[in-house]
């Protein structure tokens, strides 16, 4: 399992605005700027984002982004799931996918993976991935004498 790029493009960019927004709006410039991410590339993400009812844009001078919803009520797994669709560790799980799901001798192990998976992934929010960002931010930091 791996995580598409939108979703990655999409931690990263949530995590800096949860992280230095205060509820002021932040320029998407900023955000691609500092995050080396590609400009284009994260205006088509925050229009699925805000879309999805995660984020608000503002208009004009002292316009940006902002979240939608406070960082504790965003988790790993709404953010995958807007790009990457309903999360299933395999495709055999989903209905009328394969005709031997009723005498399977894995499915119920894929089964409880993907639900443990999902518990992990809601249990992450932005939150506490701010908080993780800030104290890597922190450990990087020279100090000179």
């Amino acid at each position: 399992m791996q995580f598409s790029t939108k979703t990655r493009y999409s931690l990263r960019a949530l995590t800096y605005l949860a992280a230095k927004s205060q509820g002021n709006p932040i320029f998407l410039k900023e955000i691609a700027k500092t995050e080396g991410l590609p400009i284009k590339y994260l205006e088509s993400l925050f229009h699925t984002l805000k879309k999805q009812g995660l984020l608000i844009s503002i208009r004009g001078a002292k316009g940006g982004y902002i979240l939608a919803k406070k960082p504790e009520d965003i988790n790993i797994l709404d953010i995958l799931e807007v790009f990457d669709g309903k999360f299933n560790l395999v495709d055999c799980n989903k209905k009328n996918k394969c005709q031997k799901i009723n005498m399977c001798s894995t499915k119920n192990i894929y089964t409880e993976i993907t639900e443990q998976f999902k518990v992990i992934l809601k249990n992450y929010n932005l939150k506490m991935l701010t908080k993780m960002y800030m104290e890597n931010k922190n450990l990087n930091m020279m100090y000179y004498i």
